[in-house]
């Protein structure tokens, strides 16, 4: 071609070249964009559903821990209804800490009764010592847990056995075992709420007591009314088949009446229109727990982000849900991302896949970059000494990824081998595989003193491995052994057992008999997190990978 005619061609398809590249590079911004976005936003829902999620947590289980403690006291003592004064002493204190349970009640199996309510001006208590041959209960106001400043009687059908608490507890396999009910009426007040239940037997009878604990509905509603409002959003709680026990912040539920006419609603029907839409999505995708989503188009045209969590209690779960404007996630961000210029967006998404190359490249876990050689020496693909490195591992000392231990079973303290021993490391080696990766060092005690594993009394190296291998399959399971290198060696004529721990690609649980721990790296100490804790961890672990 002449190159005139290559000139002119070169004009002619590079305009269309530079045009089609900008608009990829815009397209590629855009779609990473949106997903960061929207990966920020599942984020910050999450990050709202954890603070709702603990206050919840905050306000119910004082009562079943409360509860429990009132249950082993009357296990002891044995008390009846009719010892008003004593029973007054005991649970007023309690309810005074506690003023989410609005009421304490205990009945036993022959229709006995003390209720302790607690009122505006000071407590109400009802009593029937007996219900062979009357149904009368006596009504007792009180200013302090001893002086009485009203009594009068009340005749009525109500029989405690009948309530939902009572037959609930009765029907649970063992006595001490908590049962929280369905949300019903109260006898004395009319209002709505949850009774939390616990059957004592008398001890060397058949004979038995039920005592439980009231909280409103209402007080529920308090708390989520009150929650997620820094960032516009609501909250709502409701019951495990669908209805309304907790309403979101809202102008119409302003007094008390109108939050009383909302409980018990189905949530299909209810008066807020992004609580209906937003169990409307969360259904039609297969009602996902803690996992945020998407809900469209409310009357104001805002998006909303939202997520729904099952908050068990024993018997008994409710749904916590909440939501948050787009608007308000994207203010949370700093401001309209589609707003930076086309070139800063292009160079950034270069940066970004530079540094997605060097990851890929890289390819090592924290542990490793932290502790170079570490990898080396234990797969022998080095030319340095195996002891010298191990000497200068030492000497960097405990870290987030570097453990010592003085022996692998044997208890300085008690002279003997013991469990507790073993299963300390095997503790640390679980948070190693759940976290970052990491390095522990058996044999060697926390100032870096090499103590060596004679004490541990193994016949032979090989009998120590194989003990080493079947305490990982029977505490860890034998899944996670690809993660795990371990291997013996020789520093100042003592023994030194290193255990190199990958990143495990499923959860790894330290088992205990029937108990399974989760435990993470948090710096140089491994920390167990509870059930709620580790459904937040993995979720957070899934979107960072």
């Amino acid at each position: 071609m002449h190159p005139k005619d290559l000139r002119r061609s070169l004009i002619r398809v590079m305009p269309l070249l530079v045009a089609g590249l900008t608009i990829l590079v815009l397209l590629i911004y855009y779609q990473q964009v949106t997903r960061i976005k929207h990966t920020t936003f599942k984020n910050l829902v999450l990050e709202n559903q954890q603070r709702a999620l603990a206050s919840l947590d905050q306000l119910l289980t004082p009562v079943s821990t409360n509860l429990s403690i009132v249950a082993e006291w009357l296990k002891e003592e044995m008390p009846r209804a009719g010892e008003i004064e004593r029973l007054n002493a005991r649970l007023i204190p309690i309810l005074k800490e506690i003023p989410q349970v609005a009421s304490a009640v205990i009945a036993s199996d022959e229709g006995a009764e003390y209720m302790l309510q607690r009122t505006q001006g000071g407590w109400l208590t009802r009593v029937r010592e007996s219900h062979e041959g009357t149904n009368r209960f006596q009504w007792s106001r009180w200013s302090t847990a001893r002086e009485p400043v009203e009594q009068w009687n009340e005749s009525t059908d109500y029989d405690p056995r009948d309530r939902p608490w009572f037959q609930g507890a009765l029907e649970t396999a063992e006595p001490d075992t908590l049962f929280w009910t369905s949300p019903y009426r109260f006898f004395s007040s009319g209002q709505p709420g949850l009774s939390v239940a616990r059957r004592i037997t008398r001890e060397g009878t058949s004979r038995f007591l039920v005592v439980a604990f009231d909280v409103l509905l209402a007080d529920i509603s308090a708390l989520t009314s009150n929650l997620v409002a820094e960032d516009d959003g609501i909250a709502f709680a409701l019951t495990a088949d669908d209805q309304i026990i907790g309403v979101p912040r809202d102008t119409q539920f302003e007094t008390e009446a109108a939050i009383q006419e909302a409980m018990l609603t189905p949530v299909q029907s209810f008066s807020v229109p992004i609580v209906r839409q937003a169990y409307a999505t969360w259904s039609d995708d297969g009602r996902p727990v803690a996992t945020p989503f998407r809900v469209r188009g409310m009357d104001d045209s805002k998006d909303w982000w939202a997520s729904v969590w099952d908050y068990g209690m024993g018997n008994q779960s409710l749904w916590l849900g909440v939501a948050i404007p787009e608007p308000a996630l994207v203010k949370r961000m700093g401001g309209p991302w589609l707003g930076i210029p086309a070139a800063i967006l292009a160079t950034g998404l270069i940066l970004l896949l530079v540094t997605l190359w060097l990851v890929r490249k890289t390819g090592k876990s924290e542990g490793e970059q932290l502790l170079p050689g570490s990898a080396l020496f234990l797969s022998g693909d080095t030319d340095d000494d195996p002891a010298n490195i191990l000497q200068e591992t030492i000497q960097r000392g405990e870290s987030e990824f570097l453990e010592f231990k003085s022996t692998l079973r044997w208890n300085f303290k008690a002279g003997r081998t013991g469990k507790e021993i073993e299963l300390a490391w095997l503790k640390t080696v679980a948070a190693f595989l759940n976290s970052g990766g990491g390095l522990i060092l058996l044999g060697v005690n926390d100032q870096g003193d090499v103590l060596g594993l004679d004490n541990d009394g193994f016949a032979n190296d090989d009998a120590l491995l194989r003990h080493v291998e079947n305490l990982v399959a029977q505490h860890l399971g034998s899944v996670h052994f690809p993660a795990i290198q371990s291997r013996l060696f020789t520093v100042a004529q003592k023994q030194v057992l290193a255990i190199k721990c990958g990143v495990a690609q499923q959860p790894v649980f330290l088992k205990q008999g029937k108990a399974e721990d989760f435990y993470i790296r948090t710096g140089p100490a491994s920390r167990s997190l509870s059930p709620s804790e580790v459904l937040t961890y993995l979720e957070m672990r899934k979107v960072q990978r």
